[in-house]
């Protein structure tokens, strides 16, 4: 295992290739400070999850659940990356954090959501205490989307970036902006660099670091990728258990 500082030199240059086409059609260049951030980002809460015939992005984060004071550790990822048989009892989840591994053993006391491709297409596992995440750096859900019914100036032209494991190689970040949201404030749009296996990589604000929502698929006809909004699926998720 290389050291932090030959990771993220490593991560520099990849940057670079990925960050090439969006620096002039976003609105701030990254900072030093926000670059560190990421980083650190990366190696606490993004994981690549392993299966037999592909590779897909999960995230670990905190879910204000039952309340801001407790919330509850869980990893987020897509349906069609991890679907309902992927998590009955007994199964085993393979996720790797940059360089180290994680199994997640599924049992009947963790709490699971899942909602199919034809709905939200986003699946959340609690995580339990022997499964040994720190705590204390995990991602935040952004607290916004969960004051207003209507999200369109939270989201609209909003400056983010996806931390994701494109075509399930080395973790990875892109940039860019929110084009719209629907009606229904369950799905947005956006402009950032994604490839195979980036499904399920955290949708973040630039200035706040907290999720926005999750990356769900590729361009809709050559246009724009989708995202989920987390606010329902965590409602759901929450009434559900």
């Amino acid at each position: 295992m290389g050291s932090n500082h030959e990771k993220v030199e490593k991560r520099k240059d990849e940057e670079k290739i990925i960050l090439e086409g969006h620096v002039i059609g976003h609105p701030d260049s990254l900072s030093k400070e926000q670059t560190k951030k990421i980083l650190e980002q990366m190696d606490n809460s993004i994981c690549k999850i392993v299966k037999e015939k592909y590779t897909g992005t999960g995230f670990i984060c905190l879910i204000p659940f039952p309340n801001k004071l407790y919330p509850l550790p869980v990893l987020i990822t897509c349906y069609h990356v991890l679907s309902k048989d992927d998590l009955k009892p007994g199964k085993d989840i393979k996720l790797i954090f940059d360089e180290q591994e994680k199994i997640i053993k599924i049992n009947n006391s963790r709490k699971i959501f899942t909602s199919n491709q034809n709905e939200y297409d986003i699946s959340i596992i609690e995580l339990l205490p022997e499964d040994n995440f720190d705590l204390n750096n995990l991602l935040e859900i952004e607290n916004d989307i969960f004051k207003f019914d209507n999200l369109n100036d939270i989201y609209k032209n909003k400056s983010i970036y996806i931390i994701h494991y494109p075509k399930g190689k080395e973790p990875n970040y892109s940039v860019d902006t929110i084009t719209f949201i629907d009606i229904n404030n369950i799905s947005m749009g956006h402009f950032c660099d994604t490839m195979d296996g980036s499904s399920g990589g955290p949708i973040l604000n630039l200035k706040t670091y907290n999720v926005l929502g999750i990356h769900i698929g590729k361009k809709f006809n050559n246009k724009w990728n989708i995202g989920r909004i987390l606010k329902h699926p965590i409602y759901d998720f929450q009434k559900n258990i």
